[in-house]
């Protein structure tokens, strides 16, 4: 594709032409040999020429190679059993000659039966070899039966490895009945029933015996064995089930009585027909067993059953014990009739208070602390409180250990002492009651209240010292006008605004606090006095003539004369 000629022993520095080797064509490129290089074997540097071989240098070759044939156009096209897009290159052959190469054409192939077909139930002998196009009978295969279908090799199939697309024929699979049913079954014309001693509802289906090749059978189920239904499991020592234990399988009846010391209506008890479950129970009617307590509960007056014992009323719970007697009459586990004796328990003291914690300042309740059934105690008012007293009671024949006293508890009242030293802001009146004191100004108010350590606390609220107004914080920063006299004014007090030099005015105005004034932010209530100001000194002639003052020489404009401050206050 390439000719080096030039580049033979081309020099360090120098460069040289790489061109086209016929038959291929195409714009020469340039190598270089670098200036700098010391090794003879060392390529050029260069890049490829695009070296292209024209179609007219490729001539057809004589014959037509296998699958492949020459249209009239000069085009080529796949040949008959071959399919696909043919394809002509030209490129150099091992002589470096130009000649066609052929490629994109391929044999047709005949599609395969899909290997996941189940052999026994589909019949694909006519589908060995499908050509393309082409398409067969797929059937269902004795002992199958049922509509055929067709499976179809697609057109222009080169895949020998492609399967046949086949919509699956629906199939019904067929058995004979056995000569001989399987035990518990018989047969009955054309259909099957349970034979005797068996029961259940008979159900045939047919399956097929893929290791006996292909063959189907009938298998039958439903049918199980009667069973005898099982007693139910309940107080053996009270219901009697002693004539069900022999009632035969498949459906009977079995009376049921009561068990002695029980008495009661004599039941019966029905297993239904046809019955195969073995841990069925029968369906019974319940006799409504019951004993009678009179006999068993007799005993001698003083007998005693801890906690119970017997008096001429009947049974009562012994000492030091109290309660409502419930009595029952049951069984052993040896099936002997036995009382049972409920509703006594011991008499106990009451639980111990449980006070709020205002409550446990307020009240004393040592002596409540270990209160006894049917006893009392008494529950004082506890310093700093004052007050009575009150008796709390535990009930008699108390059973209940979490039970509370019945409380009783006295009148207390709180005594605060007046607190030493007195806060600012208070003081007591002749009368001595609370009141504001000197320089303060409000509703004095006083409340008696406990710490957390019980501790009496006198806490007074509602006084509120008075203070000065300040200077209203706008008109500080004023010039004209002179705050001086106004640094302190207390509440109900004025004092004097005036003007500042080098302002002036004839005029001055009163700035006033208000009456029980308790914010240090208020203001004070003032009106400006009507304040002007006076220039003084010599005028700048440098700019300004001082006559009729007109503009100057050099200088252009009208010229106006006004009196104003600086930043200093300066007039």
């Amino acid at each position: 594709q390439y000719d080096f000629s030039a580049c033979v022993g081309v020099k360090a520095g120098s460069d040289c032409e790489v061109r086209c080797k016929p038959p291929y064509v195409g714009l020469a490129t340039r190598a270089l040999c670098p200036s700098n290089n010391f090794d003879a074997g060392a390529p050029p540097l260069w890049q490829p020429p695009a070296c292209d071989l024209p179609g007219s240098q490729c001539p057809a070759p004589a014959t037509a190679p296998e699958g492949y044939r020459l249209r009239g156009g000069g085009d080529w096209e796949c040949g008959r059993g071959y399919h696909g897009q043919a394809v002509a290159r030209c490129q150099p052959d091992a002589s470096c000659r130009a000649a066609i190469v052929l490629s994109g054409c391929l044999p047709l192939m005949p599609c395969t039966v899909p290997p996941t077909l189940d052999a026994c139930q589909f019949d694909v002998s006519d589908c060995s070899r499908v050509r393309p196009d082409n398409y067969c009978q797929v059937r269902c295969k004795d002992p199958y039966f049922g509509a055929p279908s067709v499976a179809t090799c697609l057109p222009g199939n080169t895949d020998r490895a492609k399967p046949l697309l086949l919509v699956e024929p629906t199939c019904e699979l067929t058995c004979p009945k056995p000569v001989f049913p399987p035990k518990g079954y018989e047969i009955n014309g054309d259909f099957f029933r349970c034979a005797p001693g068996y029961g259940g509802e008979p159900r045939a289906r047919c399956v097929m015996d893929i290791g006996a090749g292909c063959i189907s059978r009938m298998e039958l189920e439903g049918c199980l064995p009667l069973q005898r239904c099982a007693v139910p499991q309940l107080d053996r020592c009270r219901y009697d089930f002693s004539a069900c234990a022999a009632a035969r399988p498949g459906g009977s009846t079995c009376e049921v009585r009561c068990r002695q010391p029980y008495q009661g209506l004599t039941t019966r008890a029905f297993c239904p027909p046809g019955n195969t479950d073995a841990s069925r129970e029968f369906n019974w009617t319940d006799p409504h067993c019951e004993m009678q307590c009179d006999e068993v509960a007799k005993a001698p007056v003083g007998y005693v059953q801890h906690p119970y014992q017997m008096t001429e009323n009947g049974w009562a719970c012994v000492s030091n014990h109290a309660g409502s007697i419930s009595m029952s009459c049951t069984t052993s586990p040896d099936c002997y009739p036995e009382l049972q004796l409920s509703g006594c328990f011991p008499v106990v003291r009451c639980a111990e208070p449980l006070l709020t914690p205002l409550q446990f300042c307020m009240f004393d309740v040592t002596q409540c602390i270990y209160v006894l059934s049917g006893t009392t105690c008494n529950v004082t008012c506890k310093d700093p409180y004052v007050g009575g007293l009150a008796t709390s009671s535990c009930p008699p024949k108390n059973t209940d250990p979490t039970r509370m006293l019945d409380w009783r508890f006295p009148r207390c009242q709180l005594e605060c002492k007046d607190p030493d030293p007195l806060p600012d802001g208070y003081a007591r009146s002749q009368f001595g009651q609370w009141e504001c004191a000197e320089g303060y100004v409000g509703l004095a108010r006083s409340t008696c209240t406990t710490n957390l350590a019980c501790e009496a606390i006198l806490l007074l609220t509602g006084c509120d010292k008075l203070v000065a107004c300040q200077v209203p914080p706008e008109a500080v920063s004023v010039c004209e006008i002179d705050w001086s006299d106004c640094t302190a004014v207390m509440p109900g007090s004025a004092c004097e605004v005036r003007c500042k030099p080098p302002w002036y005015g004839a005029n001055t105005t009163v700035a006033t606090c208000p009456q029980g004034n308790i914010d240090p932010a208020t203001p004070l209530d003032w009106e400006a006095p009507e304040c002007g100001v006076v220039c003084s000194g010599e005028i700048n002639t440098t700019r300004y003539t001082a006559i009729e003052f007109q503009c100057a020489e050099g200088w252009g404009g009208r010229a106006a004369r006004a009196c104003g401050v600086n930043g200093r206050c300066e007039a």
